[in-house]
């Protein structure tokens, strides 16, 4: 839809910003295409949703306690299973992750060009996002291969033969000096995601091309992670509020019973904290937009900053 449009990059889109404004785009952004993001996302934000709270009620059912504890008897579900439903859950999670995010930076293109999000159907965006969502996985497969190099070589100096203060001493300095290395060189990965999406190419070589661009800004993707993990967190707490007092009772009433005691508890206690599970975690696919909404702006200003550049060179020249 609209596909000749989409071709070019949209002049408001791709200019220069400072972190501040780039955060204030995204969340301008957010705020003007709301009810459109809430209508295209909704397949998706529901089942992130219902897989969450599902997660959350198994986390803080009684069953698990008791499982865990060693009362296998008073329960009907063994460990075994338990585990087995644990991990096709956080499987699925994040195939919807994966379809979700497919699903922002697909937005995102479209607004990159001008073309408004209302032109487009569920059912258009659907089609459309998949190809994004393989991007998604690919991506985090790096992220993922990147993790497990990284924990790796943190661990490798406890592997050093050998015991004693002095010696301990060093191996921990050592994997301290590789875990606060490993945090300064992953935050360049943060400009390599939008490039994946808003970039053409392969998505290994965009990868690569978003963080040799992150490198260079590195002050930049740090504040930018700074002020978007404040106002993510900011909001979530609050937003997790009645979750987390209505999480903390059933534990604390669950322990009780465990224990003995009597416990004098609404008999829709669990279907209302179910609900509420729910509710939270659906506002929370809307705060989730916001960090690929923020880098893609810092991203798009790196490449207005590249685009004049190149204008400037090109007329020195002549």
């Amino acid at each position: 839809m609209d596909n000749q449009k989409e071709n070019q990059l949209s002049e408001s889109f791709y200019k220069y910003r400072s972190v501040t404004k780039s955060l204030s785009a995204a969340i301008s952004f957010l705020t003007d295409n709301f009810l459109q993001i809430v209508k295209l996302s909704l397949p998706y934000a529901l089942a992130f949703a219902a897989i969450q709270a599902a997660l959350v009620y198994i986390a803080s059912d009684s069953v698990l306690i008791e499982v865990l504890m060693g009362n296998e008897g008073a329960s009907s579900i063994s460990l075994t299973t338990l585990g087995i439903v644990l991990v096709l859950l956080l499987l699925l999670l994040f195939g919807v992750l994966c379809l979700f995010n497919g699903l922002i930076y697909r937005l995102i293109h479209i607004y990159s060009h001008d073309v408004p999000l209302k032109k487009y159907t569920l059912k258009a965006i659907w089609k459309s996002s998949l190809k994004y969502a393989w991007k998604a996985f690919l991506f985090f497969m790096i992220m993922f291969a990147f993790a497990i190099v990284a924990s790796l070589l943190i661990a490798a100096p406890f592997l050093i033969p050998g015991e004693g203060i002095v010696l301990m001493t060093i191996k921990i300095a050592i994997s301290m000096i590789l875990i606060i290395a490993a945090i300064v060189l992953s935050l360049p990965l943060g400009i390599s995601m939008p490039a994946v999406f808003l970039e053409k190419g392969k998505i290994l070589r965009n990868v690569i091309y978003g963080y040799k661009k992150g490198l260079k800004i590195w002050g930049k993707v740090f504040c930018m992670n700074l002020l978007v993990s404040i106002l993510e967190f900011f909001l979530m707490f609050v937003l997790a509020m009645p979750c987390l007092a209505m999480i903390s009772s059933h534990h604390a009433a669950t322990m009780s019973m465990l224990n003995g005691d009597t416990v004098n508890i609404p008999s829709t206690f669990s279907f209302w904290l179910i609900v509420i599970v729910f509710l939270t975690y659906y506002l929370y696919t809307f705060i989730i937009w916001i960090g690929p909404a923020a880098f893609s702006y810092l991203f798009a200003s790196v490449q207005s900053d590249e685009i004049e550049e190149a204008k400037n060179q090109y007329m020195k020249n002549l």
